[in-house]
């Protein structure tokens, strides 16, 4: 064994030194199942937590990220219900909604839940919270497209947002959409049926519970030579200024079905872009940053994903963004560094690659597991925290018999920076390190003395054990919950005095 003693520590040195890792997708992890498990939704806060919702045995349970970890889920709801949904905010913050017996209630999560709606019939439920911590949540009702803001407390909007109560709005691919704005303002998109015999897409702002008086068509009447049909499928996102949005939605255009985005500048939509380079599609989605910078993805008649970069308020020319076709669903989500996210499921399927803001694709991950069964069909759900970690709500198995968990791209810890260290120190010196940054789960700590490790720590301190006389470096490493390590701090130098 001591003739092995150089190789080891030479390996060990090897893998403490080795360059860190990049940012990578892993698989998901399960959080519930098997069971009777449907309809899961997940969000990322801007930095740490998040949350994830489904609907079991015909309640609504929640599962909280806390430090990396998803915690055991909870019940939040009574029986009968079907639809659940969640945004993360600041501080820890979950705001959760559900129908429940054709009821919608919210609340934020550890406090009673409120009843938002007047009557039943509510379904397909949105929500978005702004990063001053308003939230909004919008469902179809009856023909009419409702919503209610939560602040201080909720309250609902009391008008219906249609354009004309007494048309359809809001039903099966006509379903709401809402994005807050940092003011706290909302944007929310719908598909209504109008006496021209068509489907058209409105977006319409909410002032607090007030609707402007001023609600868009985003329909067109022609686009590329062809006659504009039908208009459904709405998606919108919103910067941080109200005053700049963009509304994606799926329209027929000269007898095929088209995917479409159109920039709202205050109450004027603008010229529109193709989502898919003028191939037959449909499901649409976009996602952007709070500047305006993001990506939209469209899924085409023959199952191919296309996607398209928006730049200074233009989306690019779309280009196939999947490697082996039979896509079925897709979404995009978006960080505030302006990379975004694209997920699709193809067949049994869930997989997902990153948009960087420049440069290529990255590769193809795999995000479901084989061992629990084929990918449920579905929009996938998927949510950016503000550095770039992703998380993925991948649902898999048979009916009854599904298991929900959560797949993440998760990036390394940042350099951790050591604090001063004195240019001469007695024989064991106390090495403190401020760590670098990592809003998905713990850090632990590997110091180096003389570029071996010494010591792995949770702590921010560590005193060394008594070192010889003379000159020594020190350095330290971040290890994340799944083993990604950080770049090696920058070493310091100091004497030990004899």
């Amino acid at each position: 064994m001591r003739r092995l003693a150089p190789f080891a520590c030479s390996l060990l040195l090897t893998l403490a030194l080795a360059p860190a890792a990049g940012a990578r997708w892993f698989a998901a992890e399960a959080v519930d199942g098997p069971g009777a498990i449907e309809r899961a939704a997940v969000d990322l806060a801007r930095e740490q937590g998040g949350g994830l919702v489904y609907v079991k045995s015909g309640r609504a349970w929640l599962a909280r990220l806390t430090r990396g970890r998803w915690a055991a889920p909870v019940v939040i709801s009574g029986t009968g219900t079907t639809d659940a949904v969640v945004a993360a905010g600041e501080n820890d913050t979950l705001v959760v909604a559900w129908v429940q017996g054709g009821v919608v209630y919210g609340a934020r999560a550890g406090s009673a839940p409120v009843a938002l709606s007047t009557g039943t019939g509510a379904a397909d439920l949105a929500i978005d919270i702004g990063v001053n911590g308003v939230a909004y949540v919008v469902w179809a009702q009856n023909g009419d497209v409702r919503a209610a803001r939560l602040d201080t407390a909720w309250r609902a909007v009391p008008a219906p947002l249609d354009i004309d109560p007494a048309h359809s709005a809001g039903t099966g691919t006509s379903r709401p959409r809402v994005a807050v704005a940092a003011d706290g303002s909302a944007v929310v998109v719908w598909g209504e049926a109008l006496p021209d015999g068509r489907t058209h897409v409105f977006a319409r702002r909410v002032y607090g519970t007030t609707l402007s008086v001023l609600p868009q068509d985003a329909t067109l009447q022609a686009f590329e030579g062809g006659a504009g049909g039908a208009a459904d499928s709405p998606q919108v996102d919103v910067e941080f200024d109200r005053s700049y949005a963009w509304v994606a939605f799926r329209q027929t255009i000269g007898g095929r079905s088209r995917t479409i985005a159109r920039r709202l500048r205050a109450s004027t939509f603008e010229a529109p872009f193709a989502l898919d380079r003028g191939i037959a599609s449909a499901q649409p989605h976009l996602s952007m940053s709070s500047g305006g910078i993001g990506h939209a993805v469209s899924v085409t008649a023959g199952g191919l994903l296309y996607g398209a970069r928006l730049r200074d308020d233009v989306f690019g020319v779309a280009a196939r963004s999947d490697g082996a076709g039979a896509v079925s669903e897709a979404a995009v989500a978006t960080s505030e560094r302006n990379d975004s996210a694209l997920v699709w499921r193809a067949g049994a399927v869930v997989r997902g690659r990153l948009a960087p803001e420049h440069g290529r694709l990255g590769g193809e991950a795999v995000l479901s597991r084989s061992s629990l069964g084929a990918a449920v069909a579905g929009e996938p759900s998927v949510s950016s925290n503000r550095v770039g970690d992703v998380a993925v709500a991948v649902l898999q198995g048979a009916a009854g018999q599904r298991s929900v968990g959560v797949a993440m791209f998760d990036h390394p810890p940042s350099r951790p920076r050591l604090r001063s260290v004195r240019s001469e120190v007695g024989p064991r010196p106390l090495i403190r390190w401020t760590p670098g940054q990592e809003f998905v789960g713990r850090q632990r700590f590997r110091v180096l003395v003389d570029r071996r490790v010494v010591k792995t720590t949770p702590r921010r301190t560590f005193r060394l054990k008594r070192l010889r006389g003379g000159k020594h470096t020190v350095q330290v490493v971040a290890v994340d919950r799944r083993g990604q390590r950080s770049r090696v701090s920058r070493r310091a130098t100091f004497r030990v005095r004899r």
